[in-house]
């Protein structure tokens, strides 16, 4: 069984989120305006970190790389777009569109009749069209974000360190990878003596890291910036109580 002191983090930080969401955004629900798309990114990653308490309860480690890869890119995503919002913002939404695009593209190749009404494409196809340059990689967000808010906030390391963005990416994004995507790594998580979708073949390999330990670092981090960005007060202190209260014993 894994240890107490990740479920009482969990707690500690439900216990936080449930102060700020869920929450009443004043607009009209664009995904352009910032009071949505930053709010949104982080109320996202509030629920993957309920659904990652959930599988840590079915001892479903494998899974909670893949949910821990996702709540990465959202508190990244979000920390970044925090940087510049009225600059990052449109680099966002035209990646989007491109992507949304790239999914309805296959759909016409494929005669399915789920595609996009046309009038919803030519508007994507003109944002897309009107937002000059491109959103970097992930990574290079990461860097950013570091760059950006270790001069702003004590609590958020730079992009040499180890829990900083950036090297969470190295040290999580890309491990989180090589579970997600159907590699032989991966099948460690279902080499086991029992349980439902194990293979019954001998003791279970073990992964380099635990997921959910280290979701508590990630939506911490997120917050952290969430409450700068936002002006919501005592926010390090009650994060702090958690983190003391439940530390890794090792």
């Amino acid at each position: 069984m894994m240890q107490d002191w990740i479920d009482g983090r969990f707690d500690g930080l439900f216990k936080i989120a449930s102060q700020i969401f869920p929450a009443t955004i004043p607009g009209s629900g664009a995904n352009d305006e910032w009071l949505i798309a930053g709010p949104g990114l982080m109320a996202r990653a509030t629920r993957t970190l309920h659904a990652m308490h959930l599988l840590k309860a079915g001892g479903f480690e494998a899974d909670g790389y893949t949910l821990l890869r996702s709540l990465y890119e959202h508190v990244t995503r979000f920390a970044w777009l925090a940087v510049d919002p009225p600059k990052h913002l449109p680099l966002w939404l035209k990646w989007d569109r491109e992507e949304r695009l790239k999914v309805d593209n296959d759909l016409i190749e494929a005669k399915d009749q789920r595609r996009l009404p046309g009038a919803v494409r030519a508007q994507f196809e003109a944002e897309r069209d009107s937002i000059p340059g491109k959103l970097q990689p992930l990574k290079e967000l990461a860097q950013q974000a570091d760059d950006y808010w270790s001069a702003r906030l004590e609590a958020h390391a730079g992009r040499e360190a180890r829990y900083g963005l950036t090297g969470l990416y190295r040290v999580l994004y890309r491990h989180s990878s090589a579970v997600a995507h159907g590699t032989a790594y991966g099948l460690g998580g279902v080499v086991e003596s029992a349980g439902p979708g194990l293979l019954l073949v001998g003791p279970e390999h073990p992964f380099m890291h635990n997921p959910f330990s280290f979701a508590g670092v990630v939506y911490a981090m997120g917050m952290i910036i969430y409450a700068e960005t936002f002006a919501i007060g005592d926010m390090l202190e009650a994060l702090d109580a958690v983190f003391a209260t439940h530390r890794d014993p090792r």
